[in-house]
């Protein structure tokens, strides 16, 4: 039997797209302004999410990431916090909110801290029709506190 360890989430490679949008732009060299706030990658322990930052100074040219006296590190992104395994920061969107990621093999998944009417989770090989594994799930209003009562 093999044994396959978790994958680590990247945001690069992982996240193929999200109906969720973004309020900052990301960032480009240039010149920014004093609390001008932007988004830049950050790799941590080999998990790469897109955080917020804030301009400390004006005229700022630095990397953020670079110079901790040039740029304040934020909370994730939107479309990255619902990946980011805190519960602090949350991914909000319009209905419906619309997930693609790309899992090289998986056999579970799980939604923690949802809120929303319903859970529709669709599994596809490859990304080919038809779909090998449907589920709909109606979210309504229980407490879930714990694994098994789900």
């Amino acid at each position: 039997m093999k044994v396959i360890k978790p994958q680590t989430f990247n945001s690069a490679t992982t996240l193929v797209s999200t109906s969720a949008v973004e309020t900052l732009s990301n960032w480009a060299a240039g010149t920014y302004a004093l609390n001008a706030k932007v988004l830049h990658p950050l790799t941590v322990n080999g998990v790469t999410f897109k955080y917020q930052w804030t301009s400390l100074v004006a005229n700022n040219t630095a990397t953020p990431g670079t110079d901790a006296t040039k740029w304040l590190q934020g909370d994730v992104g939107n479309k990255d916090a619902m990946f980011d395994g805190q519960v602090n920061v949350s991914t909000t969107g319009t209905s419906p909110l619309t997930v693609t990621i790309r899992a090289p093999l998986a056999n579970s998944v799980g939604f923690v801290g949802l809120v929303g009417s319903q859970l529709v989770v669709t599994v596809k090989d490859n990304g080919a029709n038809p779909a090998v594994y449907t589920r709909t799930v109606n979210l309504d209003g229980s407490i879930i506190v714990d694994f098994y009562m789900y």
